[in-house]
């Protein structure tokens, strides 16, 4: 008998999430814009930020590749699943049996390099879709849900939630989630982003240069004023 569990995703509120049309933000983004959206993303309103992440890579060819090499970077790691402390017979058929397991998901390696994108985002999560076979729970797929369906609580920026219409979203389900963290630096969830120094350090992502994001001519940049050296 084969039973599988409702996602989440298709509740009443996070359903509508799918149907929400995908903003260009990078379109006439100014760097005051720019500055807006990371103000509010570090009041805890992510939601602007990150689709605005996923506009970088859709629109930068560099950045895109950049990141695809981290990603692929993992598929050519080594891992493997070891007996538990006791180390005994029963931790060797234990950990046989996970491995075996392991090995029968199908999509693996896409939901590493789907966890992955959290490289650029902080954090990446996939939703898992269970099946109940031959009196087991096994995750028969993942789904990549994107960053911008999420929030995070304001008394607590590392709690994310998904987003349903409500002040604080919807608590993921135990068991239902794969969430992947990452932290480039100290901070929180939402402020350990790589692609939000991406678009302040480099001036080409809003000023029209090799791989412009924003539409418009390049603005002026004044000559910065050099003293005279003194014989």
């Amino acid at each position: 008998m084969k039973k599988t569990r409702r996602l989440q995703t298709q509740g009443e509120g996070p359903r509508m999430l799918a149907l929400e049309p995908q903003m260009n933000l990078t379109h006439g983004l100014t760097p005051k814009r720019l500055r807006n959206i990371l103000e509010l993303a570090d009041q805890g309103d992510i939601l602007e930020q990150h689709l605005l992440f996923a506009d970088m890579e859709d629109r930068c060819e560099h950045l895109a590749a950049e990141m695809g090499k981290r990603k692929r970077a993992l598929l050519t790691l080594d891992w493997e699943i070891l007996p538990g402390r006791a180390n005994d017979a029963r931790a060797a058929r234990i950990a046989a049996a996970v491995r075996e397991q392991f090995d029968a998901v199908n999509g693996f390696e896409d939901l590493l390099m789907d966890l992955a994108d959290g490289i650029g985002h902080g954090f990446s999560a996939c939703e898992i879709e269970w099946d109940y076979r031959h009196g087991l729970h096994l995750p028969a797929a993942f789904h990549f849900r994107p960053q911008s369906w999420f929030q995070v609580l304001r008394e607590d920026r590392n709690q994310l939630r998904l987003r349903n219409g409500k002040p604080d979203g919807e608590e993921l389900w135990p068991f239902g989630w794969i969430v992947h963290t990452h932290r480039s630096r100290s901070a929180a969830a939402l402020r350990a982003v790589p692609h939000g120094g991406v678009g302040v350090s480099d001036p080409q992502l809003c000023a029209g240069g090799e791989y412009p994001l924003c539409a418009g001519p390049r603005p002026a940049v004044p000559a910065r004023e050099v003293p005279a050296r003194q014989p």
